[in-house]
């Protein structure tokens, strides 16, 4: 048998200025090309219970047990394309648990008899493929390579080593343990902002990344009317996805339900829309989301995330296998994924992805409710009520061992899989990777980058094909990967050195079966004008709140020092220009005052010092009122220094 060199197919990861990242259409949810992506993934806790980073990695004899990298690598090996990652603000600004230890690193071997099911014949030869991106480890140590700066940071970075490893990541803002939104509204929206926005500083994070706006609102009686003195989920969404729209549109947000207890929707579940089930039930009412969304520019990117488990969990003594749950599943939300949700004549199907589920699978009545939400998943037997689709996208909780309610994906040592939940996942399509591993093939592809004037080998870049990153240090000097055949685009970064701007324009190649394919990247380059910096500015679709009133628009700014110093953070910017009236609202600044046209704002936080030579690009933005539709500033300054200004 053929070596097997790559397991997971690759998806085209192109830069966010050139091609559109995940949407919607109808009940499915689509990837970077327009097709049906189907997530399986799994939660994995610890940035919300003070750890400072994700759970288990408390030491052991071998890295397979509590490394961060070897355990991504297993995750993926088992079949899982997506994680989710619940987090608190408040622990984001914690100082981080140092979790670098001494360890055996272990063998492929070692690696591949852990994730493979004993009761499966592999055929002869098999082995696992290699990891995409392994982290950087010095020898006898595991997680040395974790940032140990800032808890924030370190959560970039792994939103980061995910996407980079092919992951798309659901980002769980967890509000058992996060009040934040309850204490201070206006706060809660502009963490959002800033966390979102220093994710998609990286352009591999920005287009895999998605949103859990808020876990399980129930937590705290939130409705989605205002109750009790709580505000309505309805509000905090919108206001939520009002913000994070304007940094990121390419993300999706994934809504919860609430206080539906009266039909039995679990916790994170409540989406039950029909006016007599309301009324009969005293159910809370999502109406009145649901009509808001239809005049939002980012109805394609929302997905429905109910949570949905069994009475070893709900306590539910009634209605949690059979046609007595599927009947709840579908009142709850199936329904929006056939029929959708009808206001002033139109009606809009929506992708639902299961946001939580899992078990023991040790209490009996579990034993008749986890198949049953499996057929109503899949559709099928009884379950085919022929009131809802198929639903595609799930993630399972959990990995973490520590998970009271359900344990693990993996044993109390943190080592051993839970074959039982592989096997019943592999109901719902996950591919662990000893499934038919003989269907990949695979050729390489070599890229080199031609000697260039003027540019030094010191300051090259990662070059991107697809998901594969090929790290090339030296001119004329290929670098070769194996990868899954097919057609990929290959994506060189812009390099600034000085006032010179080096540009190479992407090429397309085809790498066929146990051939090698090359490309070489030729760098040209561009004179820029005296300065220290340079601005690209996008602005988005201008509206009017009041005929006659001012135009507004959001405009985002992307900074790139070509200075030979860093600009750290805080620093100081003005954007000027004479139809300029006020700001309503900003991410990655600080706006201080606005004044005859002229914004100053500051940015405070670490993250937005803008490196030297163009080795990073920062990303701010603000709404902007104006008296005219034309948002094009006249002048740009950084710490009082001119800026060239360059439209997108």
């Amino acid at each position: 048998m053929k070596g097997l060199r790559r397991f997971f197919i690759s998806v085209m990861l192109l830069v966010a200025c050139t091609l559109n990242a995940m949407t919607t259409n109808g009940d499915q949810i689509l990837d970077a090309q327009g097709q049906p992506l189907h997530l399986k993934g799994l939660s994995w806790f610890g940035f919300n219970n003070q750890s400072t980073m994700v759970d288990g990695l408390w030491g052991g004899p071998d890295s397979l047990s509590f490394d961060f990298s070897d355990s991504v690598y297993r995750i993926q090996l088992l079949g899982f394309n997506a994680v989710r990652l619940p987090f608190s603000f408040q622990d984001l600004g914690l100082t981080p648990r140092n979790y670098t230890q001494g360890c055996a690193h272990a063998s492929v071997s070692e690696i591949q008899q852990n994730v493979t099911n004993p009761n499966v014949a592999v055929p002869p030869g098999a082995i696992i493929p290699p990891m995409v991106y392994p982290a950087p480890r010095a020898a006898g140590m595991c997680n040395d390579y974790l940032p140990n700066d800032t808890t924030f940071n370190r959560f970039l970075w792994v939103v980061n080593f995910f996407a980079r490893n092919g992951f798309y990541v659901l980002i769980d803002n967890h509000l058992r343990e996060d009040q934040t939104v309850l204490q201070n509204q206006q706060q809660w929206v502009q963490d959002w902002v800033n966390l979102v926005s220093a994710i998609s500083q990286d352009p591999i994070s920005k287009d895999r990344i998605m949103i859990d706006i808020l876990n399980e609102p129930d937590n705290f009686g939130i409705r989605w009317e205002a109750s009790g003195g709580k505000p309505a989920l309805k509000d905090l969404y919108l206001s939520a996805m009002d913000a994070i729209y304007q940094v990121n549109p390419n993300v999706l947000f994934f809504i919860e339900g609430t206080g539906q207890g009266g039909i039995g929707a679990n916790w994170g579940d409540g989406f039950a829309t029909d006016p007599i089930l309301i009324s009969q039930y005293g159910l809370s009412d999502p109406n009145a989301f649901f009509q808001a969304l239809f005049s939002k520019p980012y109805l394609n990117q929302v997905v429905i995330s109910p949570h949905v488990y069994p009475p070893s969990v709900t306590y539910a003594s009634s209605n949690y296998s059979g046609t007595g749950l599927w009947n709840r599943l579908t009142n709850s939300f199936g329904y929006l994924t056939q029929k959708g949700y009808c206001y002033n004549g139109t009606c809009k199907a929506f992708p639902v992805a299961l946001g939580e589920f899992g078990s023991y699978f040790t209490d009996s009545r579990d034993l008749q409710s986890m198949p049953d939400i499996a057929s109503y998943l899949n559709n099928s037997g009884g379950a085919a009520d022929g009131k809802h689709h198929a639903i595609g996208n799930w993630f399972y909780w959990a990995w973490n061992a520590d998970s009271g309610d359900t344990g693990g994906l993996v044993a109390n040592n943190w080592l051993d899989i839970e074959w039982q939940k592989i096997d019943y996942l592999s109901t719902l399509a996950l591919t662990p990777w000893y499934f038919n591993p003989a269907t990949q093939k695979f050729g390489s592809l070599c890229i080199s980058i031609a000697d260039t004037d003027g540019l030094p080998s010191s300051t090259l870049k990662p070059i991107t094909a697809g998901q594969y990153q090929f790290n090339i240090t030296n001119f004329n000097t290929p670098v070769c990967q194996s990868v899954v055949v097919g057609n990929y685009t290959v994506t060189a970064p812009q390099i600034i050195v000085s006032n010179t701007q080096f540009d190479a324009i992407p090429q397309s190649v085809t790498v066929s079966e146990e051939q090698t394919s090359s490309v070489q990247i030729v760098y040209q380059a561009t004179l820029l004008p005296r300065g220290s910096c340079t601005v690209g500015v996008k602005i988005g679709q201008s509206w009017q709140e009041t005929v006659g009133g001012p135009f507004k628009s959001s405009v985002n700014f992307y900074i790139t020092n070509t200075g030979g110093a860093d600009i750290v953070a805080p620093w100081t910017m003005t954007v000027s220009k004479s139809s300029y009236q006020t700001v309503a609202g900003s991410w990655g600044v600080q706006v201080g005052s606005v004044q005859n046209g002229t914004i100053t704002a500051t940015a405070p936080d670490s993250w937005e010092t803008i490196k030297k030579n163009g080795q990073n690009i920062v990303n701010v933005g603000m709404i902007i009122s104006s008296t005219t539709n034309d948002f094009l500033p006249s002048s740009i300054t950084i710490n009082g220094s001119p800026c060239q200004i360059v439209q997108q």
